[in-house]
């Protein structure tokens, strides 16, 4: 999933340029792929927040690079606030478990 907020970046054939916010379900399969190279792909191309959810250990991984530093490793049940839009009057904050 990923978040765009400039509507400029979009035409008719979808999404031209980063997306802001990149969230990535981890698959047994390309757990080496998500947490490496997707990573690295991600940070190069401009995404200012990647968040890796990891279902088997039920956590998450924040990645803001605008930061070029994990700001944590949160739980499902925690509320994780969205970096990437601290401006905000009212800080926007997802729960894993609220979603799911």
């Amino acid at each position: 999933m990923f978040v765009v907020c400039d509507p400029d970046k979009f035409d008719e054939h979808g999404c031209v340029g980063a997306p802001d916010w990149v969230i990535e379900i981890l698959s047994p399969n390309n757990i080496d792929h998500d947490m490496v190279a997707k990573l690295e792909l991600y940070m190069k191309a401009g995404v200012r927040q990647y968040r890796i959810v990891d279902p088997k250990n039920k956590r998450v991984l924040v990645y803001p690079f605008e930061k070029a530093k994990i700001t944590g490793i949160f739980t499902f049940d925690d509320e994780i606030t969205a970096g990437i839009y601290r401006n905000n009057d009212v800080p926007l904050t997802i729960c894993i478990n609220r979603i799911i």
